[in-house]
């Protein structure tokens, strides 16, 4: 078993004849780790790390999971809506009860808030699965209230094009 990293350094590809092929998505140096995402990479730091405890029992602590900007991809990224410009990031992204703060005017958030958000839109986003008008609304709201970067925009734009 390859050990799991959020920025793997491969990929997994299933063939028809059931076999598998494992392929180099970045230069690996001799002696050092191969490593795969067990979980998608598009989602946010917390979910990444509930779905890691949940099927493997640990928390990752690789480089992308302790960065608050997620190596900058912003994928778990909350706009400010008080400051306008700002966003808002968990103080420290490897506990699920950190408080979470717009870098550029200090607002605070709870996660327990950031949880609920994330839950409402994710939500809304499953049960639009089959509504463009509906997605394309729900993807206007997110990228307001997200990074657009964030994986609940890109869900949405995911969906769209599905």
């Amino acid at each position: 078993i390859m050990s799991h990293s959020c920025t793997s350094n491969t990929k997994t590809i299933m063939n028809e004849d059931q076999t598998v092929d494992v392929r180099a998505v970045l230069p690996i140096k001799r002696g050092s780790e191969i490593t795969k995402s067990y979980v998608s990479s598009l989602e946010t730091t917390q979910l990444r790390q509930e779905r890691l405890m949940d099927g493997w029992y640990f928390r990752c602590k690789c480089l992308r999971c302790c960065d608050p900007l997620e190596g900058l991809s912003f994928a778990s990224s909350v706009a400010c809506l008080k400051c306008k410009e700002g966003l808002i990031l968990s103080s420290n992204p490897l506990d699920p009860d950190a408080d979470w703060a717009c870098g550029d005017c200090g607002f605070m958030k709870t996660a327990d808030a950031i949880k609920k958000l994330n839950e409402y839109f994710m939500a809304a986003i499953m049960a639009a699965t089959d509504d463009c008008s509906n997605l394309e609304d729900l993807l206007e709201k997110s990228v307001k209230m997200f990074h657009p970067n964030h994986y609940l925009p890109t869900l949405c734009r995911i969906k769209l094009n599905t």
